[in-house]
């Protein structure tokens, strides 16, 4: 069976923004999370509610990983793909 690569449809510039718009997403999920997480903790301080607050570490972790493992490796393969484009 013949093997297609995944991004050998689109053009080279359509890659390259393809991954600026991958890049983008990727550092704004991971900067929500962090807000997200950081606000949590600060309201729970705040109004001095205890109960929640494992979800804080698990938020930060989670949101800052999540998009580094999915959108990097996908990142990867576009720069793969543009890479043996140019050395053809």
């Amino acid at each position: 069976m013949f093997y297609k690569e995944e991004f050998a449809i689109y053009s080279t510039t359509e890659l390259v923004a393809k991954k600026k718009r991958l890049k983008r997403t990727q550092i704004g999920l991971m900067i929500l999370a962090t807000v997200v997480g950081t606000t949590l903790a600060l309201v729970m301080l705040i109004k001095k509610v205890h109960t929640g607050i494992e979800i804080v570490p698990i938020i930060l972790v989670a949101g800052n990983m999540y998009p580094l493992l999915s959108f990097s490796t996908l990142r990867k393969s576009i720069q793969n793909e543009i890479d043996r484009r140019n050395i053809e």
